[in-house]
């Protein structure tokens, strides 16, 4: 009994290892996350340009570009599932509200205004939770290296 429950257990964790695999192999590269937010931000000058954004609309698109940009160094060489927040993010969330709402005329823009200012806000603050996270899981590190080289010297 005890055998099977430990081949069981064995099995289970090595077929996570390679999901977690597969995940990270299929995960964009960071050249690829850069070239879509390069291009949102073409998109968002082009539109300030023009004077279809408001002030307003413009900051908060900005800062939510500045923070998806702190974040693409990071893209792959976290855990998988910052891995992946990261990736939707920046792939799908952001240009899945900027994209119609840019498409969009100026008398509709002035109508769901709020709306769009709410999700850029709440990307944002995502963004933010994330660069919180990678922090938190970099002091981890640096925390356990230092531990790691202290004992080394108090051993000599």
């Amino acid at each position: 009994m005890k055998a099977g429950w430990w081949r069981r257990w064995l099995r289970e964790k090595r077929n996570t290892k390679r999901k977690t695999e597969e995940r990270v192999l299929l995960m964009p590269e960071e050249r690829e996350l850069a070239l879509i937010l390069q291009e949102l931000r073409g998109k968002v000058e082009q539109a300030q340009e023009e004077r279809r954004l408001d002030y307003e609309m413009y900051d908060e698109c900005r800062q939510l570009l500045f923070r998806l940009d702190l974040l693409v160094p990071y893209s792959g060489i976290m855990p998988p599932a910052l891995q992946e927040r990261i990736a939707n993010l920046i792939m799908e969330d952001t240009p899945r509200l900027l994209y119609p709402y840019l498409a969009l005329g100026e008398e509709s823009m002035r109508s769901v205004r709020r709306e769009a200012v709410a999700g850029i806000r709440f990307m944002a603050a995502e963004a933010k939770r994330i660069v919180g996270a990678i922090q938190e899981y970099e002091r981890q590190g640096l925390a356990s290296q230092a531990a790691f080289i202290s004992s080394w010297y108090k051993k000599k």
